[in-house]
């Protein structure tokens, strides 16, 4: 039993060692094809016809970036700050429209005078509380009952 068991043992060795060794001699002897080495070398996966028209299409361009903070005031603009301070009575230096330490003290002087926190900083409050703000119409009491009340 133990020949018979040595027989079958070498005939299935003998049968299926040549079809594992051409297997794996076949899996060595296949070069990869341009068309597989290229695949394998990409990562992005192919461009459909649609998708490839808008890639050609030039980059879309960055918006400037806008500064940040507020940009200080013109020179007339000081001036014209410099001269309802001095109308209002609260700045008595050159109107000249250069901002010093004495047109801050006198618009925290003015800004506290009117309620405003006195930060001695140009804001929208101050401008308007000194006239330099929005003007906004505002019509005259008698038009706008005149107005309201149809004529007879």
């Amino acid at each position: 039993m133990a020949s018979s068991h040595r027989i079958s043992s070498a005939v299935l060795a003998i049968l299926f060692l040549p079809g594992l060794a051409s297997g794996a001699q076949q899996k060595t002897k296949v070069a990869p094809t341009a068309s597989s080495a290229a695949a394998s070398k990409k990562t992005v996966p192919a461009k459909s016809p649609a998708t490839a028209k808008s890639s050609t299409k030039a980059p879309a361009k960055k918006p400037a970036r806008l500064p940040i903070g507020q940009k200080s005031p013109a020179r007339d603009r000081y001036q014209e700050i410099q001269q309802a301070l001095a109308d209002a009575g609260y700045f008595d230096g050159p109107v000249d429209g250069l901002w010093s330490k004495s047109s801050v003290q006198a618009l925290q002087n003015f800004q506290s005078a009117h309620g405003l926190e006195p930060t001695g900083k140009i804001d929208a409050q101050t401008l308007i509380r000194l006239n330099l703000g929005p003007q906004y119409e505002q019509p005259d009491a008698s038009e706008s009952a005149a107005d309201s009340v149809p004529s007879g």
